[in-house]
């Protein structure tokens, strides 16, 4: 009886926990390359939206004859409100970056 136990060990359970641990330490790998990707793709949105914002700003200075707080008011109104109610800003802010955008 002593032998069947062992036998039973040996060819069923052992290789069980091998591919158990194996599955785990795959995943696990799985997990951190998700992670990676969707940092990386937080930080392509951060950027498109500085260069959507910059971009507003510099045509706007580029066209306005304004100065001081009525050249920050129409940069307020003509960039940043829009470009806060983008696609690229609300996802931003929905996964809690919104400390990132210009208010």
């Amino acid at each position: 009886m002593s032998n069947n136990i062992k036998a039973f060990a040996i060819l069923i359970i052992i290789p069980i926990w091998i591919i158990a641990g194996l599955y785990f330490f795959n995943y696990s790998l799985k997990v951190k390359e998700l992670q990676i990707k969707k940092e990386t793709y937080i930080s392509t949105l951060v950027e498109q939206y500085n260069r959507d914002l910059q971009s507003c700003r510099n045509a706007i200075l580029k066209e306005s004859k304004k100065k001081g707080e009525e050249l920050t008011a129409e940069i307020q109104t003509k960039c940043i409100e829009p470009i806060n109610k983008s696609r690229t800003a609300k996802l931003l802010e929905s996964w809690g970056y919104s400390d990132l955008l210009m208010k």
